[in-house]
């Protein structure tokens, strides 16, 4: 009877080793967008409202900024193409549109606000790759096309990671057990 006790002890804890190891794997499957609302001399822009629209399926979201000027909007679909305006009484509406966001990505968005009347806009087009520095993670997204595309040798989905940067291929099965 003790001799089934420890064991399954020594289960559980072995168990309870491997959870945070499998959390941690799924938990950014979202996107984020964030930025910090400034004028153009650089003093940042309480209370602007900020719009971010999913592109494709036209949800769109909402919200002031703070204090600071700061917004964030997390858990954003992913891989999905999003619109993100800026408008406060006294200034243009500013537009940053077809910002490409993908799994675990954080995009920064730097608003400028001129000085206007209110018929004004300046839009800018997302179209150069930011470079993540909020975060250490390296992430990707294999598209559809790129899928069928590609010749897999047996059709063998796996060998897919290894088309983004920052994986490598690895022998020990150890090691493979407890990636992601």
């Amino acid at each position: 009877m003790k001799k089934n006790f420890a064991l399954f002890l020594i289960l559980s804890a072995a168990a309870l080793m491997l959870l945070p190891v499998r959390a941690a794997c799924y938990d950014n499957l979202y996107g984020t967008i964030r930025g910090v609302v400034k004028d153009q001399s650089g003093a940042v822009i309480p209370g602007a409202r900020v719009t971010v629209t999913n592109v494709e399926t036209g949800i769109t979201r909402h919200m002031l900024s703070g204090p600071d000027g700061s917004f964030e909007f997390t858990n954003l679909t992913v891989p999905a193409v999003y619109d993100v305006s800026v408008e406060k009484t006294g200034f243009n509406k500013y537009a940053n549109t077809h910002i490409q966001l993908n799994v675990n990505q954080i995009y920064v968005v730097p608003v400028a606000l001129q000085v206007g009347s209110l018929s004004q806009e300046v839009t800018v087009q997302a179209k150069q790759a930011q470079i993540e520095t909020t975060s250490m993670q390296i992430g990707g997204t294999v598209g559809a096309q790129q899928i069928v595309d590609l010749p897999l040798n047996g059709r063998n989905f796996t060998q897919l990671q290894q088309l983004e940067p920052g994986v490598m291929v690895g022998s020990d099965p150890n090691l493979l057990s407890a990636t992601c």
